[in-house]
């Protein structure tokens, strides 16, 4: 009968330890998926503002192309045919959409961009 209580009270000892175990794992699964919330409702904010970023650049891009003589973005200090077509073959290598970082609209607008200075180039040149 002794041995039996004995018995009784370890496996209860062994049940309230493995019960504090448990509860601790659960809160820290609990605290680990408030943070991982936090971190997806940080990412959706920052997503949400590079979005809208890119959307007032793509605009102002638009606008900025509009106005005469506008400062080339993937150009930027290109002056002649032969910068200005290798400067193009390295943008197409790194944007085409085919490569992990292309982008579509990005590779219109450098090809955009590279038919508006190669004109503005080749009159120039002619003149």
């Amino acid at each position: 009968m002794k041995r039996e209580k004995e018995r009784l009270l370890s496996e209860w000892k062994q049940l309230e330890d493995r019960q504090r175990l448990f509860d601790q794992k659960l809160e820290i699964l609990k605290e680990s998926y408030m943070q991982l919330d936090a971190d997806r409702r940080k990412f959706e904010r920052e997503k949400l503002q590079f979005e809208a970023q890119r959307e007032r650049t793509s605009h102002s891009y638009a606008s900025a192309r509009n106005q005469s003589m506008a400062v080339s973005m993937f150009f930027k200090g290109v002056t002649s045919p032969l910068a200005l077509k290798k400067r193009y073959k390295d943008l197409i290598k790194i944007f085409h959409p085919d490569n992990l970082c292309g982008d579509k609209e990005t590779l219109q607008m450098i090809n955009q961009e590279y038919e508006i200075l190669l004109r503005e180039l080749e009159s120039f040149r002619e003149a």
